[in-house]
């Protein structure tokens, strides 16, 4: 992170913010269900079109079940 230059605007704050977010994720900082809920915050702050190309979350899915599952064991 820079701060060679004076934060002057409300997006640059936010840019910043999130950028250090994305560091601290990427050094294990959050648990995963802390991430997920960041993430939903930060993809808040993104366009509608680039929210789109964004892999979405089940509720409710727990680690190691299949999606596709209808609940029958064999």
């Amino acid at each position: 992170m820079s701060s060679q230059q004076p934060i002057t605007t409300q997006t640059q704050a936010l840019q910043i913010l999130v950028g250090a977010i994305n560091v601290a994720q990427s050094r294990g900082a959050f648990k995963i269900e802390e991430a997920a809920r960041i993430a939903e915050a930060v993809n808040m702050f993104k366009p509608a079109e680039e929210q789109q190309k964004l892999p979405q979350i089940v509720e409710g899915a727990e680690e190691g079940e299949d999606s596709n599952d209808s609940g029958d064991k064999a």
